[in-house]
């Protein structure tokens, strides 16, 4: 009869197979994985000029905290901001299919508090206006 002396022999699991296993499931979930797509606002910058008078007409959007806009002091809902603007941009005594982007200015001004999110959603809402060049201020 044979006795086992209690010796085993030690065997050794090689890591190569598993770093090749981990290596091949980082690049899939790299491959595999959608990055976000960030894209790009197109502002109007203000321009400081010298004390020039300027004949143009403002129409002055100020965003504040809780999505709160007032347009020209009255305060309004999101969905009455294109109509507003519209409103305020044809009293500029130009006929009802012509604005003068020139004389009429549209500027957006975020009050302490504004969220970036609401400022951009106000920014793209005032753009389907007839006023398509909207400028905004600190």
């Amino acid at each position: 009869m044979q006795l086992d002396n209690g010796k085993k022999k030690k065997t050794r699991i090689s890591l190569t197979p598993l770093i090749d296993v981990v290596f091949l499931l980082l690049i899939f979930f790299m491959m595999a994985s959608t990055f976000s797509k960030f894209s790009s606002l197109p502002l109007a910058a203000k321009i400081q000029q010298g004390s020039a008078k300027s004949e143009a007409r403002l129409i002055l959007v100020r965003v504040g905290a809780d999505q709160s806009i007032d347009v020209n002091g009255k305060k309004i809902t999101k969905d009455q901001l294109i109509e507003t603007i519209n409103e305020q941009a044809g009293e500029g005594g130009v006929g009802e299919g012509q604005i003068n982007e020139q004389k009429i200015k549209l500027v957006i001004k975020p009050i302490e508090g504004a969220k970036v999110q609401d400022l951009v959603s106000i920014v793209e809402q005032a753009r389907q206006s007839k006023l398509k060049n909207p400028v905004i201020v600190r």
